[in-house]
């Protein structure tokens, strides 16, 4: 899916609209990148070609160009340099690539997480913006299953995979950024076979099983204690949904939730929804995220092992998408 363009919105906009009669809030374009390139490159001003991740006060996007993190708050931008290839078998072509963003708090550093999917295996890499490279970490019997953009909590990247010559074949698979370390995570009890979407709920990944064309789903589930299976349960909402993602964005009384293609805001304590129109800007994809406005300086502190700065938690929470 191609981002037609990058957009943001703060927490105290959605809460002020959240007993507006209309529904009507007003996004923020991120155009500067676009603007970049096409100015200083000559490229064209659409640059965007697949997912873009948050994780703190930066993004981190896909372009026609490359991946680059971005500071919105300091419209400070940094390449990531290519993702080598790590070809096992030189007969064997890269079918795709799995992607995630994070922060190791155990060392202070983002990491990029790449996992090059061949027939029956991936093997992933790790960049680290202190070292400013890539370096392989191993090779592992898993298949592509649904969703490449893969979900940053509790210090892992999530990713809904298939293992080779299991059944069930589907897991979460998780790589830990601290131990730098492959894991997998076991997925409720369910009936269908329906696409899975990853997200979270609450600071706890949730799971919407849908089929992204008419049929109604009421699969929606949450593990509330992190890699304990038992713990998954399943939660009802009262609103028609084909896929509910949470994105991590919630208040006391109220979630904001992507429904299908279009923003929620729902009422847990009143069990009611409004659908949230967002003025001048075309439908919301599935590449959202939260950050938080804050200085974390990129070019700076990339290699300085010395000097390690902690992400910004002093400002206003954005939605990314």
């Amino acid at each position: 899916m191609e981002v037609l363009g990058l957009y943001s919105m703060d927490l105290d906009m959605f809460l002020k609209h959240a007993d507006n009669h209309d529904h009507l809030v007003t996004a923020t374009e991120l155009n500067f990148v676009c603007n970049e390139f096409h100015a200083d490159k000559g490229h064209s001003r659409q640059p965007w070609k697949g997912s873009v991740y948050s994780c703190n006060n930066l993004l981190l996007g896909e372009t026609k160009y490359g991946y680059y993190m971005i500071n919105p708050a300091t419209r400070e931008m940094k390449n990531v340099p290519k993702t080598p290839t790590w070809r096992p078998t030189a007969v064997r072509p890269i079918l795709m690539s799995l992607c995630g963003f994070g922060f190791d708090y155990s060392t202070n550093e983002y990491k990029v997480v790449n996992g090059q999917i061949y027939n029956d295996y991936i093997v992933f890499s790790i960049y680290r913006l202190k070292t400013d490279v890539w370096r392989r970490i191993e090779c592992h019997a898993y298949k592509y299953g649904n969703g490449f953009q893969g979900i940053f909590l509790n210090g892992a990247i999530h990713w809904v995979a298939e293992k080779v010559s299991v059944e069930p074949p589907q897991v979460i698979l998780t790589f830990l950024l601290a131990e730098e370390e492959v894991g997998e995570i076991q997925l409720p009890p369910i009936t269908t076979c329906s696409p899975i979407t990853l997200g979270v709920f609450r600071d706890c990944l949730c799971i919407t099983f849908g089929n992204y064309i008419d049929q109604l789903s009421e699969e929606f589930w949450v593990m509330k204690e992190y890699r304990v299976s038992e713990s998954w349960t399943k939660m009802r909402f009262s609103m028609p949904y084909r896929v509910l993602q949470g994105f991590g964005f919630s208040t006391k009384s109220h979630e904001v939730m992507l429904c299908d293609n279009s923003f929620v805001m729902y009422d847990s304590q009143k069990e009611s929804y409004k659908k949230l129109q967002i003025r001048d800007t075309p439908a919301v994809a599935y590449c959202l995220g939260v950050y938080v406005e804050g200085l974390f300086p990129l070019i700076d502190h990339a290699r300085d092992d010395e000097s390690d700065v902690t992400p910004d938690e002093a400002y206003m929470k954005q939605i990314m998408f």
